[in-house]
């Protein structure tokens, strides 16, 4: 598990003292990120190849060994913005297939078909694929992929 240091984490708080997730991710009406710069930097950030970074996206021998991730947000239209903010970004839109299992709405309970949007995107050669699969609490807990 990765943890993050976030800078001017007051502007995304309800408190100056902690960092709020949902209000990091939070969108509008349109499904747009409010913060996406700030989003964007993150992902950015996480992936920037910095002699010094042990972020888990900064090098290819880290991205090597991180092949197939789970990545939990706070709500659907929060991980479908993300889906779509990834498929865009450099690295991520490059390397990894985004795979979100929480667009069809339903963001409880995984069904057989999410758990094989799944296998279909790491495919039998996992070691050849890489993907990134974002939920809010399907697939969390109970599954073997």
């Amino acid at each position: 598990m990765y943890t993050f240091e976030m800078k001017n984490k007051a502007e995304f708080s309800d408190e100056s003292k902690s960092f709020n997730f949902k209000e990091f991710f939070r969108v509008d009406d349109e499904g747009n990120f409010v913060h996406e710069s700030d989003v964007k930097g993150f992902l950015d950030e996480i992936t920037r190849p910095d002699g010094n970074s042990s972020y888990p996206y900064s090098t290819q021998e880290y991205r090597e060994e991180l092949r197939h991730t789970l990545w939990l947000l706070p709500g659907v239209k929060e991980a479908r913005a993300l889906a779509n903010l990834m498929k865009g970004h450099e690295v991520f839109g490059r390397e990894y297939k985004i795979v979100d299992v929480v667009d069809d709405g339903k963001e409880d309970y995984a069904s057989e078909s999410d758990l094989q949007k799944v296998r279909e995107a790491i495919t039998d050669q996992p070691s050849e694929t890489k993907t990134i699969t974002l939920t809010v609490r399907k697939l969390t807990t109970g599954v073997n992929v």
